[in-house]
């Protein structure tokens, strides 16, 4: 019997462990942080993942925290390794979640709101979108100037 349970914590011990917000998972060695949590039933939100393509982490949406690491990393390109620590909705993910959000809609280049448009009148819903954006800026950032010099240094 003893040989049995000596046998098991060996065989634990080769496995290749994750613990992704205090639960601990078994993983494969060409997974990553990202396909380890969606088998697990853990949501992280993805904008630029496609399945069965290279990941590249330009979104940067999947950011989660590792222990040990200098930085947030992207889920989606970070390979699982062993003992690896993650915190999936820890507060510097979701403060850089929401960040990267706010730059990837300030920057207006996305059609979401086209729903909204009856199509009949596509330059006064275009002006209608310029608009909002602006407002949303405007009183967020201040100034439109003034949020160009904090993303880029320069005026």
């Amino acid at each position: 019997m003893d040989c049995e349970k000596e046998n098991q914590g060996i065989m634990a011990e080769q496995q290749n462990k994750i613990t992704i917000n205090g639960h601990d998972f078994i993983f494969e060695p060409d997974e990553t942080i990202l396909s380890v949590a969606q088998r697990n039933s853990i949501d992280i939100p993805t904008l630029c993942y496609l399945k069965r393509t290279l990941p590249t982490g330009a979104c940067r949406i999947c950011v989660v925290e590792v222990k040990g690491a200098r930085s947030l990393l992207p889920a989606c390109s970070t390979p699982a390794s062993n003992n690896m620590v993650v915190y999936t909705e820890s507060a510097p993910v979701i403060d850089a979640r929401r960040l990267i959000l706010q730059l990837l809609l300030s920057s207006g280049n996305h059609n979401c709101a086209i729903r909204c448009s009856d199509g009949k009148d596509w330059t006064q819903f275009f002006l209608t979108c310029r608009k909002m954006t602006a407002a949303v800026n405007f009183a967020r950032y201040g100034e439109i100037a003034g949020f160009r010099t904090l993303l880029t240094g320069t005026r």
